[in-house]
Order: C-alpha cells, then structure tokens, then sequence
C-alpha cells in the first residue's frame, strides 16, 4: 500500500504524529528535569528542617553547659536545678531531632556524629550531676562543645546543598548564625568560669578574645547573607555587653560584674539570637516550600501547556480531517442533480468543479437519453414500416402463390415467402431492441408443440429441426405467445447456424415442478468454458448494445417475461451445445392435449398461420392484412397425392382447429409427378408455405384419436 492509498484522516494524523512526539518527548525531558529539581528541593527542605532542630538541640546543649560551667565552679543547687532544667528542655529536642534524622538521611558524616554524641549525652549529664573529681570541667566541657560543634556542622552543611539562589542565602546565613551563636555561647562559658572561680589566667583572656573575635565574624558574615529583616533584627541584640569589663579587670581579686547578672545577661543574649535563629529557620523553610511549590506550578502549568498545545493541535487535525471528509464525502452522496455544498478552500473549489461537471453530465446524459430515445423511436418507426412492407409483400406472394400453377415458378414464389417471412422476423429484432411489446391480443393461449414450430418456421435452415418429446397439454398465455416465439426462433436460429451442417438440431420440451423447460440442442463445435460464461453472462445481463445482437434480444425478452435462459454443453454424443429456456408457471397453462382431426374434403385455403394471425404465433402489434381469399375446393383423396419440390422434405397437411397445419414425414424427397389441377396445387402449397420442418427421427406420435401423445 503507498501513501496514496491512505485517507486523508490517517494522512493527517502521520504528520501530526512526528511533532506530536517531538513535543511530547521534550515535555517528558523538561518534566523528568523538572521533577529531579523538586526532589532536590524536597530534600532540602527535609535538610532545612532537620538543621532548625539541630539549632534548637544545639541551643540547649549551649544552656547546659552553661549550666554545667557554674556548676563545676561551686555553683551549688540552684546551678544544679537550673542544669536539670536545661537537661529536661533539651531532651523534648533530641527526640523531634532523632525522628528528622531518621526521616531524612542526607546529613552525611556530621548527622552521624551527632547520633552518635546524643547517644553518649546521658554519660555527660551524669559525671557533670555527680560532680565525678575523675571527671575534671574542662573534659565535660568539651565533650559538649564537640557534641555541639557537630549539630552546627549539620547546620551549615545545608547550604553546600544546590538550592534556589533565595534559599542558597538562606541556609548560608543560618550557618553562619549558627556559628556566630556558638561563638558567643563558649565566651559566656568560659567567662562564667572566670567569675565563679575568681581568676582569669592568660589563657581565660585569650580564648575570650578569640571567641568574641570569631563571634564578630561570624555575625558579619551572616549580615551579608541574612535578609533586610535579619540584619534590622540583629541589630537589636547586644551581643557584646560587659564581655570588655571582664577584660579589662585584673586577673584576681573582686570580679568587675556580678555572676547572677552576668548569667542573665548571657541567657538574654543567647536567647535573642536563638530567637532570631527561629526566624531564619522559619523563613527559610517558607523559601524552600514557596520555590518548591513554583517548581510544581512550573511542572503543572508546563504540562497543562504541552497537553494543552498536543490537544489542540489533535482537535485542529481531527476538525481539518473531519471537514475535508464531509467535503468529499458530500462530493460522493451529493445526487447529480444538486450541486454539492462548498467553501472557499480547495475541497470547495473542487467540489464547485464536480458541481460543473455533474450539471455537464447531466446536460450530455439528458442529451444522451434523448438521442437514445429518438434513436429507438426511429429504429421502432423503421421496424413497423418494414413490418407493413413485409405484411405487403406477403399479401402479394399469397396472391401469387395462389394463382401460380407452375411447380418451378411456385417453388421460387415459396422461396422469396420465406425469405420474407424472415425479413418481418428481422425487423421485430429492432423492436425489441427498442422496448417495443411483441404481444398481440390472442384470444386463448396457444399449444407449446405451436409455439414451438411457429419459432422453427422464422429460421433459415428450418428443415433441420427435429423434436424429441413435447408434452402435448402445455400452452403458452396469450401475453407471453408472442415473445417466447421469438425467443425460442432466435435460439434454434443460433443453434442452426453453429451446429454441423448433417446434424439436425433436437427440440424438447417438458414440464417440471414450476413450469416448463425447453431444451435447444445443437451438435457443433462447441465453446470453451471462458466463452461460455461469457455468454451466460450477456444473458443473465445484456449490454444496450453488442455484436451479437440474437443473445441481447434473447436477453431482453426472457427478462420481459420471466424466462430463465443459459448455456450448457451438451450432454450426448459428441460436442455442441444447449440451450435452457425455463418457461415460469405464469407463462404457460394447462390445455387439452392436442387432437388431429381428418382432412376435410374440400377447404377453403387457410390464412398465414404462423405470422399474422392474431391467434396464433408469431402474430405481431403490426397492421394485419385482410385474410387470404379462398381458393377453388380440394378435391377428397387428391391432396395426399400431390407433391411439389421443396428445399426440404415434402409433408402432407393436416389441418387443426387451430388453424395450424400439422404435417407429417413424407416417403420421399423426390419430386412425384406434379398435380396439374389448380385445387390440388392451392392445397399443396398451403402446406409449403408455412414450412415447419421434419419431426426428425423422434417425431410427435399421433394416436388414433388424433391426439399428440409424450
């Protein structure tokens, strides 16, 4: 199949389908890309909420080892309380933070450590509480801040994750706010120390300096990352009270501040910047939602726009298909006579195109139709007046046949009777081909063995016909007499004409279950089984017009009157070929079976039997001439002996009620001494003129009371 064979739907959609994938591929990549954004952001977001409880954890472990500083250095219980307290806080955080870390497993090595610490957290809490003297403040003091030191490295490992721009500031700045707060917290721990102890060595002073140096740091850099709000919100907090006081004081003797106020005010400060931590943590985990919802706005929208675009491309394809089948379907069921409904694009062009060539055709058919008519109404008018010639010249010849007493010269007059008798058959030919009705009005229906030698006698070679069995109580209907001559006389002629020229032609005739069948068998050469169908198909459908024009008038009649006409090989001796005629029940009728009466003595001579007479035969709706005017009677026992020389076997006459002169086989086809008196010449030649050949060598028996027995 090439694309020329495929309909301009399926045309359509095989362009449409190549863009279609294009785009829909492209729409997969973008989404699948899109797709690996949002589960980043997803994780980022599980990142950014698992380092806002690191910072919270963081914040109370800061508390605690506050608490545990003041503590160690004599604090007494109201250090201890505060330590419990700090200790019970902190653990409602570890465990919000172990369920996170549990959930989200990207913290990599530092969310490690700090499972790992937290697990060893209770060990702290207890040489701190009982106040171990294996357990010096510096150990436990570092056990937190390592401990602590790791929830901050989970903290700033969020921003070393790909993020939005937005969220990447974010998460460097909660870092670094993170850092800075740790910062502040070792220096409130290491000055708390200094205070409860009442000395601050060189090395106290040093990592003051070195804490708040990088506490100071670490706010800078989160004021470059943080948002206005931050930075206003930072500025708000005094990171830096008193902390210049205890540097300047002496390294012994009265402490510059108080230590209870020293510990509120550290606690303040870390409580600002826990707050503050809060907020970053809370904007950022608003920023990553907020860009991963946009993310997900962008994959909706993007694939509503592709889905969008891929639909509305399939609608235009499938409205564009639909109209251009509309078009030619309206193209093909659009009548003849109505032009056929059209834009202005091509299909419309083209079907204003069809419009003028269907008003074209129709004006040549219309044209067609009445050079047709006026050709079969001319080929009907020159049928009827070569009837009425015929009908003429065959008034004339009964005239001359009737006066002519010369054997020769009758014989000749006999010869152009017949030759007219077929000429008048030729032209009801043209009237079939022109759809004239060959039915005369016969008064009573007509004996099949009559209708069967009325056909014989339009033949050319009549003499060669022969009947097998004829039931003898089957008629024709008067309405189909006419047409069934015909037809059966085209037949014999077609089986006369192919068939060996010493092999006569065999008739019979039968009933069956629904009618009749006639069987015209020839014994010629027969034809192969191509051509055969061929002919049964011009048959069971005749052309308006063929060469052979015996089987297309044979074709019209047996459809005009119900008739089933094929074409078989024959089934004896020998090749040749058969004709089926199937005559309906509605055709024929049941008549008495046909009786022969004497010869009468003297009868006046009879009229054209098989061609004129309206109740018999081959009787047409032509002009019928006058009957024929009687001739001098017959003399009793002279008709049987005279004989006249035909062009076959001379017969003797025995006339019917029908008027149908039966003959049967005579002993010779010699010529015997010709009657000389002009009755017995008249009754003779009744016989010729109407030849209807030799029954053959099965003839229609005749019994004793001249009935025609099967």
């Amino acid at each position: 199949m090439t694309l020329a064979d495929v309909p301009v739907v399926a045309k359509i959609a095989l362009v449409l389908i190549l863009p279609l994938a294009g785009l829909l591929g492209l729409a997969g990549v973008a989404t699948s890309a899109y797709a690996e954004q949002v589960g980043r952001i997803g994780d980022l977001r599980g990142a950014v909420a698992a380092a806002a409880q690191a910072g919270r954890v963081a914040d109370g472990l800061q508390r605690e080892r506050l608490a545990i500083a003041r503590l160690l250095s004599g604090g007494g219980a109201a250090a201890r309380d505060a330590f419990a307290a700090e200790a019970a806080r902190t653990d409602a955080a570890v465990t919000v933070l172990r369920d996170r870390l549990a959930r989200f497993d990207g913290a990599g090595d530092p969310g490690a450590r700090v499972v790992a610490g937290l697990d060893g957290l209770a060990v702290l809490r207890a040489r701190a509480a009982a106040s171990e003297p294996d357990a010096p403040g510096q150990v436990l003091l570092l056990g937190y801040r390592q401990l602590i030191a790791d929830l901050v490295a989970v903290q700033q490992g969020v921003a070393e994750r790909p993020a939005p721009l937005a969220v990447a500031a974010g998460t460097r700045a909660a870092g670094w706010l993170a850092v800075a707060k740790e910062e502040l917290a070792l220096v409130h721990t290491a000055a708390a120390r200094a205070l409860a102890t009442g000395e601050l060595t060189p090395a106290d002073r040093e990592q003051l300096v070195s804490h708040r140096a990088a506490a100071a740091d670490a706010f800078e850099r989160f004021a470059t990352a943080a948002t206005p709000a931050w930075r206003a919100q930072l500025a708000g907090l005094d990171v830096t009270a008193d902390v210049g006081q205890l540097l300047l004081a002496p390294s012994t003797g009265a402490a510059p501040v108080d230590t209870a106020d020293w510990a509120r005010t550290c606690l303040a400060q870390l409580d600002g910047v826990r707050d503050l931590a809060e907020r970053v943590a809370t904007d950022n985990a608003a920023t990553v939602t907020d860009a991963r919802d946009r993310q997900n706005r962008t994959i909706i929208i993007g694939l509503a726009l592709v889905l969008a675009v891929a639909a509305a491309a399939v609608g235009i394809a499938v409205a564009t298909g639909r109209s251009l089948r509309r078009g030619l379907r309206a193209l093909l069921r659009t009548p003849p006579h109505e032009p056929p409904a059209g834009g202005r694009d091509e299909v419309g062009r083209v079907a204003e195109a069809f419009g003028a060539v269907r008003r074209d055709a129709a004006r040549a058919a219309a044209e067609q139709d009445a050079l047709h008519a006026g050709v079969t109404g001319m080929y009907a008018d020159v049928a009827r007046r070569c009837a009425r010639l015929a009908d003429a010249l065959l008034d004339r010849l009964d005239d001359a046949e009737r006066d002519e007493a010369d054997p020769d010269r009758l014989a000749q007059l006999f010869a152009v009777d017949h030759l007219a008798t077929r000429l008048r058959h030729d032209t009801q030919r043209l009237l079939v081909l022109a759809g004239a009705d060959l039915a005369h009005g016969h008064a009573a229906p007509v004996p099949l063995i009559d209708v069967l030698r009325a056909a014989q006698s339009r033949i050319q070679d009549y003499q060669r016909v022969e009947y097998g069995r004829v039931d003898d109580d089957l008629g024709v209907e008067p309405a189909a007499v006419d047409g069934v001559v015909h037809l059966l006389a085209e037949l014999l002629d077609n089986a006369a004409r192919h068939a060996t020229a010493e092999r006569p032609v065999v008739v019979d005739a039968r009933r069956t279950g629904d009618g009749a069948v006639v069987h015209v068998t020839d014994r010629g050469p027969g034809v192969d089984p191509a051509r055969l169908e061929e002919l049964n198909a011009r048959l069971a459908d005749p052309p308006p017009f063929g060469p052979r024009l015996g089987l297309t008038v044979v074709a019209r009649l047996a459809a005009r009157h119900g008739v089933d006409v094929t074409l078989q090989p024959s089934t004896g001796q020998g090749s040749g070929l058969a004709a089926i005629v199937r005559l309906p029940s509605s055709a024929l009728c049941e008549i008495a079976p046909v009786r022969v009466e004497p010869a009468a003595p003297a009868r006046p001579l009879p009229p054209r039997v098989l061609e004129r007479s309206p109740a018999l035969p081959g009787a047409e709706p032509m002009d019928i001439p006058h009957p024929r005017k009687a001739g001098p009677p017959v003399p009793a026992g002279q008709g049987a002996a005279a004989r006249v020389a035909a062009d076959g076997p001379t017969v003797e006459a025995r006339a019917f009620d029908d008027g149908l002169p039966r003959r049967t086989v005579g002993t010779s086809p010699h010529m015997d001494p010709v009657a000389t008196e002009p009755g017995d010449v008249s009754t003779l030649l009744s016989s010729y003129q109407h030849p209807i050949g030799r029954l053959g060598a099965v003839p229609v028996p005749v019994n004793q009371e001249g009935h025609a027995t099967s």
